[in-house]
């Protein structure tokens, strides 16, 4: 059953603070930085997302606390999330990356409303459940627009007695506004001094960009849908299928699960005969290093398919020992092409370098490890509960991710394999595409002929998109000032 709709609409403290919050944050984005279609728009927000998401998430979390206090005592869960979500917001203000800053706003949108979900107990599912994150992608959609006509509701509810006055009020403003702007040019007429002022505060408002008056809708309509979501998320909601668990045919699973088996046995065996044991083979066409050096991306995704065949299974069959010892198999299987994908990837990386992708890549072949673990550890177990196991370990390794400062690393790697001379070249223009974090790491090269220009090459483009405040990180406190060099910036 949905909250009270008994039709007291007036808005209570927090539900002001959220209105206020939701209405901050969209006025700051439209106004506080370059817009999509700028010139100077240089990526994602940094340090502004980071505060406006730490202000509307602590903001929606007292919400729900004044609702029901209890749901925070040992809500282990809810403070889990929130913690993983305030680190991955505070990565907007200190690195720059911008793959990563796209691929963390889902993550971060997600894992910021699980935890105001956690705490306010909106759908009654827990919050780490495969059927808690399920209800909370539904609810997130929705949310936007169910309370959207709230602040106007209780504008109405507090005015009820004021009709009249307010129309009064807006037949002045729509009376006076004409009158006051024909007073002004007859006056200004009158006497050149007065019309002097007049005609320099019109000239200061013909100056201003006409961008800021198409933002000005798009700032209210954005702090709407914003406040619904935070006021309607920090409720309590109670739904009637909340506990119930689903079933399904074990010869559903059983039938594919056998396919891959049989599949992958094949597979594992190549493998071992041709990848891993380092063997030339005439089918080969363009020799061992192109064979071994592709693939992966494929190889991944294959894993992503039999985890999203594996996973529902054990959930939906629990009972069924035919589909554990098949999913078991898969698993084992799955877990020898997922390394297979690994060493492809390692060799293409001793190759062609390291880049953003491929590190993401590496990353989501030690997720696909951990869940084959843990669904092995189903297998055995039909009780063992995967899916907060695997949802918290997901969360803790992406935070992790981006905190081992990704450009860094990826300059570190490349820089030292150039100079061994395991790379070709240094792909400069790529580590310039990066952000001002490889630039301590540029610094250490060894030729000092090649440092110096490198380093100039790479900061002169650095500075050519130097962000606005709202998009500024701390990774651009490497970025020297014009006149002085990035070797002394560095020092």
């Amino acid at each position: 059953m949905e909250e009270n709709r008994s039709g007291d609409y007036a808005l209570k403290g927090h539900g002001i603070l959220l209105l206020i919050l939701a209405f901050s944050a969209a006025v700051i984005y439209h106004f506080a930085h370059p817009g999509l279609l700028s010139r100077e728009y240089t990526g994602l927000p940094g340090i502004g997302l980071a505060v406006s998401q730490w202000m509307l998430m602590l903001g929606s979390l007292w919400a729900a606390f004044r609702e029901d206090k209890g749901r925070f005592k040992g809500n282990w869960a809810g403070y889990f999330l929130a913690v993983c979500a305030l680190l991955l917001g505070a990565c907007y203000g200190i690195f720059s990356n911008r793959s990563l800053r796209l691929m963390n706003v889902p993550v971060l949108v997600l894992a910021s409303a699980q935890a105001i979900f956690a705490f306010s107990g909106h759908h009654g599912q827990k919050p780490l459940s495969g059927q808690g994150w399920l209800k909370s992608i539904g609810r997130i959609f929705a949310l936007p627009f169910i309370y959207f006509v709230r602040p106007f509701e209780a504008l109405r509810e507090r005015n009820r007695n004021r009709t009249r006055k307010i129309r009064g009020l807006g037949l002045g403003i729509l009376i006076g506004i004409p009158v006051l702007l024909l007073a002004i040019l007859l006056l200004a007429s009158a006497d050149s001094m007065f019309g002097d002022i007049f005609s320099k505060a019109f000239s200061v408002i013909g100056r201003l960009d006409v961008a800021f008056f198409f933002r000005l809708p798009f700032a209210f309509l954005a702090g709407l849908l914003l406040f619904s979501f935070l006021y309607g998320a920090s409720m309590t909601r109670i739904f009637a299928d909340e506990g119930k668990e689903h079933q399904a045919p074990p010869a559903t699973f059983a039938i594919a699960l056998s396919g891959l088996a049989v599949l992958y046995a094949l597979f594992a065996y190549i493998q071992f005969r041709y990848l891993f044991g380092g063997m030339e083979a005439a089918m080969m066409k363009e020799g061992y290093a192109e064979y071994a050096r592709s693939g992966f991306f494929q190889l991944v995704l294959l894993s992503c398919i039999t985890l999203g065949l594996l996973l529902p299974g054990l959930s939906l069959c629990k009972g069924s020992t035919a589909v554990r010892v098949l999913g078991a198999v898969v698993a084992i299987l799955t877990i020898v092409i997922d390394f297979s994908a690994a060493f492809r990837m390692h060799l293409y990386i001793q190759a062609y370098g390291l880049t953003v992708l491929r590190l993401v890549t590496l990353w989501g072949m030690l997720a696909i490890l951990i869940a084959l673990l843990l669904a092995l550890i189903k297998c055995i177990c039909p009780s063992f509960r995967l899916c907060p196991w695997l949802t918290a370990a997901l969360l803790v390794t992406w935070v992790g991710l981006n905190f081992i400062n990704v450009d860094a690393r990826i300059a570190e790697y490349n820089v030292s394999a150039w100079e061994k001379g395991d790379l070709v070249q240094l792909d400069t223009d790529y580590l310039a595409r990066l952000s001002p974090d490889v630039l301590p790491v540029l610094e250490k090269i060894q030729d000092a002929e090649q440092k110096e220009k490198i380093l100039t090459e790479v900061t002169e483009k650095f500075r050519k998109k130097y962000p606005a405040a709202y998009d500024w990180s701390l990774s651009w406190r490497h970025l020297p000032e014009d006149g002085q060099t990035a070797e002394n910036m560095v020092e």
